[in-house]
Order: structure tokens, then C-alpha cells, then sequence
């Protein structure tokens, strides 16, 4: 039988699916609008704006990009709260650090529940988690650079979550339950 349907996009208090991609849980999640909007920094490791270039594997023109204000710079890029979801994909790339350059998913208690490092490759690459464990918790992504040293950076981008609904029970139209 039936057994989830996924939810793109649904309003509050509705269950209508939709076909599409994954969304961004809140706005400015690609840095597409040239800002810091709905991230809060700490430290000296971010320019004015998200960076702009080409060939690494951005998606959009802005992304996240702590070594364009050189290795030796730390801080922090914490997001605004958004609601978990099933999954939670972002593109990534970071010094191999994995206590001092990654991104952490970070609940409503300050508690980092679910961590990933990069692979030094200055090409950001796709990563998904699956977050069912906090399906519906409040929670935030923070992008940790503390490495001072050769490849203390880290690039980020793209934030989608996806939400999947349980359903208890559908009547078919013979009058099956399933």
C-alpha cells in the first residue's frame, strides 16, 4: 500500500504534494541575494557578501567561501532556525579538519547532532543527511572555520530540506484501505 507521500513547499496545516525539487527552508539559504541575510557571523573569516566566482561547483553565482579572506581568518556562519525535515542536502567543501573546518547540524539546545569535513578539494560536493531523527525539531546549520593553517577554509552552498508526510491510512476508489 501506500506508505509516505513527500511534501514539497506545503503551507502550514495542509497536505497537498506537490512534484518538484527539495526547497530552501528559509530564505537566502543559496546566498543568491548577495547578502549575509538569515546567517549570523562570527569572526573575521567572511568578506562583506558571499563570494563570486566560477568552476567550483556552486550552484547560482554566491556561495560561502571562507578562504577568500585568506587561511589564517576564523568564524562562524550560523543560520536562522528553520523546522527539520527527512533529509537536508547542501553543497560542500572544507580543509580535511573534521573538529576545526565543517558544517554541523545544530539543535534548538546549542547541541551538534550530525557533522561533515571536506576533502580539501576547493570543489564543493553534494552531501545529504538524513535528519527523520529531528523531523519537526527546530533547528540551525552552522559552518565552523577555526584552522589558521594551509586549507583552514570552507565553502558552502545551497541549502534544501525535504519533508515527507506519514499517512495512517488512504481509501482507494474500490473502498480499500491501505
Amino acid at each position: 500500500g501506500i506508505d509516505f507521500v513527500e511534501l514539497y513547499g506545503a503551507t502550514s496545516g495542509t497536505y497537498a504534494p506537490q512534484t518538484g525539487t527539495p526547497i530552501s527552508p528559509f530564505s537566502n539559504a543559496d546566498f543568491e541575494n548577495g547578502s549575509w541575510a538569515n546567517w549570523f557571523l562570527t569572526g573575521t573569516a567572511f568578506k562583506s557578501r558571499p563570494n563570486e566566482d566560477n568552476g567550483n561547483g556552486q550552484q547560482g553565482a554566491r556561495y560561502l567561501n571562507t578562504a577568500m579572506n585568506g587561511f589564517s581568518q576564523t568564524g562562524t556562519a550560523t543560520s536562522t532556525p528553520f523546522t527539520a525535515g527527512n533529509s537536508l542536502s547542501f553543497l560542500m567543501d572544507a580543509g580535511n579538519y573534521p573538529t576545526l573546518t565543517y558544517a554541523a547540524l545544530v539543535l534548538a539546545d546549542g547541541t551538534e547532532v550530525l557533522k561533515t569535513t571536506g576533502t580539501a578539494t576547493y570543489i564543493l560536493h553534494a552531501t545529504t543527511w538524513d535528519t527523520t531523527p529531528y523531523l519537526g525539531q527546530t533547528v540551525r546549520l552552522r559552518i565552523v572555520d577555526n584552522e589558521t593553517g594551509s586549507d583552514g577554509y570552507v565553502m558552502f552552498d545551497d541549502v534544501k530540506v525535504k519533508y515527507y508526510a506519514r499517512l495512517h491510512s488512504v481509501t482507494d476508489s474500490l473502498g480499500r484501505t491501505v
